[in-house]
């Protein structure tokens, strides 16, 4: 696994779960990892009752492992059951900072067949298919294959996975552009389309709690006028009408669209501003 790990690792923690090859740790260091954590526990030697949130960060704080996020965790083996893999491998996304990723190196092969005899995870368990592996065991994850690894038998994958953000897209453009039309496709596979414009019109009609820009939709005569209006605003009225559209976006969801013609730059730079740390943000623009 050493392999791929990047050359100087610039102080982040790191913690090693389960039996680790010699010198791993020593490896770690020598890159510089400010902190290294070795926690021999191995996850097919545990009951179920330790595949929680909360039993794991028990079980962790005897090997010394705080409340502080990490910035690697290395796991060299996964339970002996399949339902209970998921489980084990979407616990660690709630130890993992920002940016962290969680490194592992198993077997899988590529057939449309979920399972194959042999893979090396243990006497019950068959060798997944990658499709389980990335769409199914690590569903909560963005995933990068690194390399395979020189061993005997099928090739072993190290996985890179770092805990997967909601995707926001930003349909922009001009009136009658199509904004509404895309939305309205891409909501087919979104979990949420929040229309500014039909925000906009609820809030000129007096809808919603009290606020700076509440009052100022309010006092516009028509939608396309609180529209443009907006587009001049720049203090207190844009910082609240923001976060009014922050506390509409459904971030638990794995995809939001949010389209309409108030989504100017401004707009636009304030929700990057907010959410570009909680979200992959894609901005859509027709060109054509």
């Amino acid at each position: 696994m050493t392999f791929c790990l990047p050359a100087d690792l610039q102080a982040r923690s790191v913690l090693l779960v389960g039996q680790t090859e010699p010198g791993l740790a020593d490896e770690f260091e020598r890159r510089g990892a400010g902190k290294v954590i070795v926690c021999p526990i191995e996850p097919g030697a545990l009951s179920a009752d330790i595949y929680t949130r909360e039993a794991l960060t028990a079980h962790l704080a005897r090997y010394g492992v705080s409340g502080d996020k990490l910035d690697i965790v290395v796991l060299t083996s996964l339970p002996t059951n399949h339902e209970m893999v998921r489980r084990y491998l979407g616990l660690w996304k709630h130890f993992l900072q920002d940016g962290g990723v969680l490194l592992f190196d198993m077997q899988f092969h590529d057939s449309e067949i979920d399972d194959v005899f042999g893979s090396g995870l243990g006497p019950s368990v068959d060798m997944p298919s990658k499709s389980m592996v990335v769409d199914d065991w690590l569903a909560d994850y963005a995933v990068r294959d690194l390399s395979p690894s020189a061993r005997p038998g099928p090739p072993a994958r190290v996985l890179q996975c770092a805990p997967r953000k909601p995707i926001l897209l930003l349909v922009r453009g001009s009136p009658m552009a199509g904004k509404t039309t895309l939305s309205r496709e891409l909501g087919k596979m979104a979990g949420q389309v929040l229309s500014l414009d039909k925000l906009i019109r609820a809030l000129v009609r007096g809808a919603g709690p009290s606020s700076a820009a509440a009052e100022f939709f309010r006092r516009q005569p028509s939608v396309r006028e609180a529209i443009e209006s907006l587009n001049n605003e720049t203090g207190k009225i844009l910082e609240d009408f923001i976060d009014v559209v922050v506390d509409r976006i459904r971030l638990a969801e794995r995809c939001v669209v949010v389209e309409g013609y108030a989504l100017n730059d401004a707009v636009v730079s304030g929700l990057r501003a907010r959410l570009g740390g909680l979200a992959v943000i894609w901005e859509l623009n027709r060109t054509c």
